[in-house]
């Protein structure tokens, strides 16, 4: 919550993020803020928008989603994220299922790509406000960012595409892959931030912070 100008987060008033993604979570305990997770009640839906332009649409809908389930989410900051695969232009998801995973492998191997994370944030300001509910004005004063970094996948076997999806982490990952597992072998180079790739980009994350005037403690 921002607080004489200058946002702070603690037990009393912790980041809740709008996600259910172990991963995002791993990456947030690495800056050390007392923070609290839900899974946002949105459900994902994917539409004629680019890559970019979904990801951000999407990552802003779960904020929201927050945001109007419980007034009292809108005395803390929320932080809300999504990840998607840009394959020339072509927005790639999560694996439906185990075929879908395999089939999205096949159109990685060997090529590059671009992962984008898009960032919603809310800075807790409602309660300066004096509001219930965000109204359209309020709105604008949710934070949005976007990283993306390109990645090179080298050229898989059907037999390495059957080891990757045996080990289950394709599912529910944007590209059918977690560079942090077993997809690590595949990756011949990245371009950008590592942890955009996991789902979140911390430092991105950080300089929104910084920007409200947070310090570590």
């Amino acid at each position: 919550m921002k607080r004489n100008g200058v946002l702070k987060l603690d037990e009393e008033l912790p980041l809740i993020l709008a996600s259910s993604s172990p991963r995002r979570r791993e990456l947030l305990r690495l800056l050390e803020i007392p923070f609290q997770w839900l899974s946002p009640p949105y459900e994902e839906r994917f539409d004629h928008r680019s890559p970019a332009v979904q990801a951000e649409y999407l990552a802003e809908m779960k904020l929201r989603s927050v945001l109007e389930s419980s007034p009292r989410y809108l005395r803390h900051p929320v932080l809300s994220a999504d990840t998607v695969i840009d394959l020339d232009g072509e927005l790639i998801g999560k694996a439906e299922n185990r075929s879908d995973a395999a089939e999205t492998l096949r159109r990685l191997s060997g090529r590059s790509h671009r992962v984008i994370t898009a960032l919603s944030f809310w800075p807790g300001t409602a309660e300066e406000a004096g509001v219930d509910q965000p109204d359209k004005q309020e709105y604008s004063a949710i934070i949005q960012r976007r990283a993306v970094s390109q990645v090179e996948m080298d050229r898989l076997t059907e037999e390495e595409i059957k080891w990757y999806l045996d080990s289950g982490e394709w599912r529910g990952a944007a590209g059918a892959y977690r560079i942090q597992g077993r997809a690590a072998v595949f990756i011949k180079a990245i371009e950008g931030c590592y942890y955009n790739i996991m789902g979140l980009p911390i430092q991105l994350f950080y300089g929104i912070l910084r920007e409200r005037g947070y310090t570590p403690k």
